[in-house]
């Protein structure tokens, strides 16, 4: 963060007319945003905080440069920005299993509240499954790395399966493939 996200932020931050700035980092993105003075000629401003991100860019290492290349800075129309933000912290959740329960049971909670238009969750830390492979005794069963990491993609993912018309409706139908637990990874058969 110090090394890009700071450097970002103190060259934006001499953009005429703005009066504050906030950023989110994490690994490998960031996200910041600029809020002028209301008499400030938002294009204007836009072109400005262009003009100095590049300046930015410029001073930061060569592969981190490379990485920006793609960076998006636009204009936002306030009604789009949220209302609240929070920050999640728990005594008995670890942070995968605290990121879950607000995906899977606060986030559907906070959709159901009348007016209110989207919910979303950001940061945190996703669960992730780490898969240690055994090679002497895969290899044993006539199994290859390469195989196994085939058969793994082809059953974690979710597939197109047609439409279905109606006199009135189109419908898209799609298989859930997607793997949910390590317990369905471990099922996998692997043909030998």
């Amino acid at each position: 963060e110090e090394q890009v996200t700071k450097v970002v932020e103190r060259e934006l931050a001499t953009t005429q007319g703005v009066v504050r700035i906030f950023s989110i980092s994490r690994e490998g993105a960031a996200r910041l945003w600029m809020f002028f003075d209301f008499d400030r000629d938002i294009d204007l401003a836009l072109q400005d905080a262009i003009t100095k991100f590049n300046v930015a860019r410029r001073n930061l290492p060569q592969e981190i440069q490379d990485q920006l290349q793609n960076t998006r800075i636009f204009k936002s129309d306030p009604a789009q920005v949220p209302i609240i933000e929070y920050a999640l912290s728990s005594k008995t959740l670890k942070g995968p299993q605290l990121q879950t329960w607000a995906r899977k049971v606060l986030i559907p909670q906070l959709m159901t509240v009348p007016g209110i238009a989207s919910v979303e969750a950001f940061g945190g830390q996703d669960e992730e499954v780490q898969v240690l492979v055994d090679l002497p005794r895969m290899q044993g069963l006539g199994l290859d790395l390469p195989a196994v990491l085939r058969r793994m993609r082809a059953e974690n993912m979710d597939l197109a399966a047609g439409r279905v018309k109606t006199a009135h409706r189109e419908y898209s139908s799609r298989t859930a493939g997607k793997l949910k637990s390590a317990g369905e990874l471990s099922r996998l058969i692997f043909p030998t």
